[in-house]
């Protein structure tokens, strides 16, 4: 439970994390953008790897620069946030609003970084835009002279192969013998001053026909391809032996007569035959190159003779030039120019074109623009800060003494005014709290008058309420409360001080609630703050002047915009309330009962008085017409003077009024049974049957088979008579037996009764008519066979009802019966162990 208002917690600046988050993501966005836009930058105004490095550190340094400035602007804004509140004191400084945002200070420089930010990306897109209509520019024209180059070079060597191919369909030259060459070999040679050399040669390489001074050469290399392919190839390029120049040879097979590859024309032409292929508009620092199957240059333009016949030995440079099919890459050339080369194949020969333009001229428009674009924002990023530090020093200066002027408000001071400067917004906002301070003395006292008239009102209520009002506070996830407050009525609910509690847990007051009462009022409590309910409970206290008391609880709880909980509740003493209700709840009990017991008395009454006169009309008529009938026959007799008749009619007179005589002794038996009242006392049953068998004289010659009987409570002269009448009953209607037997025992039954029994092998009777067994004056056997007036049962029945139990009997006919009944189990004194 908890309770209202009181030194309520500060609440948590709301606004600092959500600055921090913005300035952080703000940061973060950057950052990315100051990666991005630097890696396109260095990639479009470096080509060598020396100054992109050189650029990589600088830019390091810049980013340190600005994380550092950033820090510091945060901290400025933090400490700026915090110094007009340690002005006023750090123990009296007010709790920040819950809504509270940045200084303005971290907000302006957040409207800078709002406006750089845009400016750099569009920087970076447009750099970005700019690179790739350069570079895809620049891609256009290096595919293009590469597949222009390749196509030259396919075609030099095509014409070059078509007359090797023409020479070797000769019978001169497919005869391969030296003592017969065919003289076009030589002419052809004479006639095209760019061929160094036509000759034919076997599949070893070794000249056939050609020039003599060639056949002192070594074989030639090319032989182990040719016998591989068996098709037309173009030689890698090679110093020539003969001649000393770099020269390249378009080998054609030469078939025997049995069609089978017997050797090669070779047609060997100089390097220099290349030179016009390699031309194109590449612009200046560009370059376009031609390599063969060894990787080696066999032809480069612009031309530089030192540059042929060099092997590029560099293994990325290769596998690029080698991999980057059929697309473009950066690299270095021979001269270690960076160039955005474009390749292709020269047909299937394994020779390569490429073309190359330097990456400074493929990104001069883009450094052009960069510039510009650099200048343009660095000069907008330049007016924003000026206008920032401009609206600072208008704007913040105002603010802060604003803020000064508050915070000695909130401390007590209300003699300082704010000063009506800067913006007018600024200055109507000083206007009206200067106004706000004029009238807040006036407005503190009336406050403090309206407050005491409601402790005044609240504490005469509280005297004459019986019982104790308070108002507790839970915090949120507390399992208990403090004491905001609380009337004088604790002194006689709790017997607690309202000073002891005021302020405090109310723990000391749960702690009155009774153990076992305990979990059932937390668990009320607990459900009414689920469902923000009244709820009103009554539990017991044990208090350590009062002893054992019950009170009645009804509080109400209200959830707070913190997510605690304010109790407001009353608790009442309800003890005498309770012991009346307690009263009254068991005279209503003892009234039902009495009733209950009244009700069955009259109805047994009414039903005694029902058999009874049925007895009345029906058991006395009987001799009453008897007497009548011998009365009449007497005096007939004695008319005629027959005395002897008469005595025998006078006999049976007095007979049948002696019978009368018994009924209405039976009459009165059962009457005293029903009127006279019980008295309750020590009956040994043991003791009792023993005395009742003693003074029967059938109980000689019958076996009596008696159990340990206990001592009960119940009237000691009617108990004889039920005991009397049942034992009385199975003497006489065994006694026609050869070996009479009756046996008499008890038992505790679950049922919370005493079970009692005499059993006999007498004659037995019907069970059909056993509802008749205990009818007054109703009998099951003849007089003839058994004496008796039907009135014992009977009375039985009725003393054991009135003790409470109840009677009954089960047989058959000549097997013996067996009579039951039974006392409440509370009128047990000590049965045979000594149990009571």
């Amino acid at each position: 439970m908890s309770t209202a208002h009181h030194d309520a917690p500060r609440q948590p600046r709301a606004g600092r994390p959500a600055g921090a988050l913005l300035l952080a993501a703000a940061y973060l966005t950057f950052g990315v953008l100051w990666i991005v836009f630097s890696d396109h930058l260095g990639a479009a105004l470096f080509a060598s790897s020396s100054a992109l490095t050189t650029f990589q550190s600088w830019k390091g340094a810049a980013f340190v620069g600005f994380s550092a400035l950033f820090v510091y602007l945060a901290l400025a804004g933090a400490a700026a946030g915090q110094g007009s509140g340690a002005g006023a004191g750090a123990s009296d400084a007010p709790a920040a609003p819950a809504g509270r945002s940045l200084p303005v200070v971290v907000l302006l420089w957040l409207l800078v970084l709002a406006t750089g930010l845009p400016m750099v990306g569009l920087l970076a897109w447009h750099v970005a835009r700019e690179t790739r209509t350069q570079t895809e520019v620049a891609d256009r024209l290096v595919r293009d002279i590469a597949r222009k180059t390749a196509d030259d070079t396919a075609s030099h060597f095509d014409a070059q192969l078509r007359v090797a191919a023409s020479l070797a369909q000769r019978s001169a030259v497919r005869a391969l013998d030296p003592a017969a060459c065919d003289p076009a070999l030589g002419h052809l040679a004479m006639l095209h001053e760019g061929l160094l050399e036509v000759g034919s040669f076997d599949l070893d390489g070794r000249l056939v026909c050609g020039r003599p001074a060639r056949r002192a050469l070594a074989p030639r290399g090319w032989s182990a391809e040719l016998r591989a392919r068996r098709a037309p190839l173009v030689s890698p390029l090679e110093r020539d032996e003969a001649t000393g120049a770099w020269a390249y040879a378009v080998v054609h097979p030469v078939l025997g007569r049995d069609d089978r590859l017997a050797g090669a024309v070779e047609v060997l032409l100089p390097a220099a035959a290349l030179a016009g292929i390699v031309e194109g508009p590449v612009g200046e620092g560009g370059a376009i190159t031609l390599l063969d199957q060894t990787n080696t240059i066999a032809s480069r333009s612009p031309q530089r003779l030192e540059t042929i016949g060099r092997r590029m030995r560099d293994g990325a440079n290769v596998r690029l030039f080698r991999s980057a099919l059929p697309g473009t890459f950066r690299a270095a050339g021979v001269d270690g120019v960076q160039r955005l080369y474009a390749v292709q194949p020269v047909g299937r020969t394994g020779w390569l074109a490429a073309a190359g333009v330097p990456v400074d001229v493929v990104y001069a428009p883009v450094r052009t623009a960069l510039l510009r674009s650099l200048l343009v924002g660095l000069g907008m990023v330049g007016l924003c800060l000026w206008l920032v530090l401009r609206l600072r020093r208008s704007i913040t200066a105002p603010l802060r003494a604003l803020q000064r002027t508050a915070d000695a408000a909130a401390a007590g001071d209300f003699s300082g005014r704010a000063p009506e400067s800067g913006p007018a917004e600024l200055a109507a906002v000083a206007a009206g709290f200067n106004r706000m301070l004029e009238r807040l003395p006036r407005l503190q006292q009336e406050l403090r008058e309206s407050e005491a008239r409601s402790r005044r009102e609240l504490d005469n209520l509280s005297r004459h309420v019986p019982g104790a009002i308070y108002t507790v506070l839970q915090p949120k996830g507390a399992r208990r409360g403090t004491v905001f407050f609380i009337s004088d009525g604790s002194r006689e609910i709790f017997e607690l001080e309202p000073a002891d509690l005021r302020r405090q847990d109310n723990g000391l007051m749960i702690d009155r609630i009774h153990p076992l009462d305990r979990t059932r009022w937390e668990h009320a409590v607990g459900q009414a703050a689920a469902d923000l309910r009244p709820v009103t409970i009554e539990y017991r206290a044990l208090l350590p002047r009062q002893g054992l008391r019950h009170h009645l609880m009804q509080v109400h709880p209200e959830r707070q915009p913190d997510g605690s909980l304010v109790w407001y509740g009353c608790t009442v003493d309800v003890t005498l309330l309770k012991s009346t209700e307690q009263a009254l709840q068991l005279m209503n009990e003892t009234l039902e009962h009495r009733i209950a017991e009244r009700t069955a008395a009259l109805a047994a009454a009414n039903d005694a008085l029902e058999s009874f006169s049925y007895s009345v009309a029906h058991d006395l008529r009987a001799p009453l017409a008897s007497i009548e009938g011998f009365a009449q026959a007497t005096a007939e007799s004695l008319r005629k003077g027959d005395t002897a008749r008469a005595t025998g009619y006078i006999d049976r007179v007095v007979a049948n009024a002696a019978r009368m005589d018994t009924l209405i002794d039976g009459f009165l038996a059962l009457a005293r049974a029903g009127r006279v009242a019980l008295v309750d006392s020590q009956v040994d049953l043991q003791r009792l049957v023993a005395e009742i068998l003693a003074e029967a004289p059938q109980a000689a010659r019958t076996r009596v088979n008696v159990g340990t009987l206990p001592r009960v409570l119940g009237d000691q002269a009617t108990l004889r008579q039920v005991w009397d009448n049942l034992l009385s009953n199975a003497l006489k209607y065994s006694s026609r037996r050869e070996h009479p037997l009756v046996t008499v025992g008890w038992e505790a039954t679950g049922a919370g009764e005493l079970l009692f029994w005499v059993k006999d092998n007498g004659a037995g009777f019907d069970p059909e008519y056993a509802d008749k067994l205990f009818v007054p004056f109703a009998r099951l056997h003849k007089a003839e066979e058994f004496d008796g007036t039907g009135v014992g049962l009977a009375l039985v029945r009725r003393i054991v009802e009135r003790h409470g139990g109840r009677i009954w009997a089960s047989s058959q006919p000549d097997e013996g019966a067996a009579f039951y009944f039974t006392l409440p189990r509370e009128r047990l004194l000590q049965g045979p162990s000594g149990e009571a």
